[in-house]
């Protein structure tokens, strides 16, 4: 692996010296959470599942996960991959609608008349069954969702162009009215 590759690979994970081995520590950046707390929740405990795999004392707390490498022969680039894979596998899924909402800040109300005009794109359905009910859910995509989270201002256009909207709109019933 040259050092250009090993360097993409430790993008995510930071290391410090811890006794006579090294401390691996992860915690999940914007870039990865898209300012969620339920993504960052869930990518954490992605990662510690890794490390758990690959027999590591592994912990979680607040803001992230630790593990402790004892020796130095240890096969770091491989379990750096494997931390790399599973990071990137995380961040190609499909956000489903609740998620949306807290990246973007928005109501439920905007998120479907979004989705309906066709300004927030959709990426397919799920489906799972509670007890007799079948509940479907509408996924997005997760490029466009953190391209709409690093662009705030998009969505601040939106509402401002529904505002607009409405208001047209109670002006046009007004005057029918009158």
């Amino acid at each position: 692996m040259t050092s250009t590759e090993q360097d993409n690979c430790k993008r995510y994970v930071w290391f410090g010296p811890y006794g006579d081995g090294l401390e691996l520590r992860f915690e999940p950046t914007f870039d990865i959470a898209l300012g969620s707390t339920r993504r960052a929740k869930a990518v954490i405990r992605r990662v510690l599942r890794v490390l758990r795999k690959w027999r590591l004392e592994a912990t979680l707390d607040d803001i992230g996960a630790r593990a402790i490498i004892p020796t130095s022969s240890f096969q770091m680039s491989a379990l750096l991959a494997a931390i790399d894979a599973e990071i990137a596998a995380f961040k190609s899924e499909r956000i489903h609608a609740k998620v949306v909402e807290e990246i973007l800040a928005i109501s439920a109300q905007e998120r479907l008349r979004w989705t309906k005009n066709g300004r927030l794109p959709t990426s397919g359905h799920t489906s799972f069954q509670n007890g007799k009910k079948s509940i479907f859910l509408v996924l997005y995509p997760a490029a466009a969702i953190a391209s709409l989270a690093r662009s705030p201002e998009q969505v601040e256009a939106w509402r401002q162009a529904d505002t607009d909207t409405a208001k047209h709109a109670v002006r046009r019933e007004s005057k029918s009215t009158a």
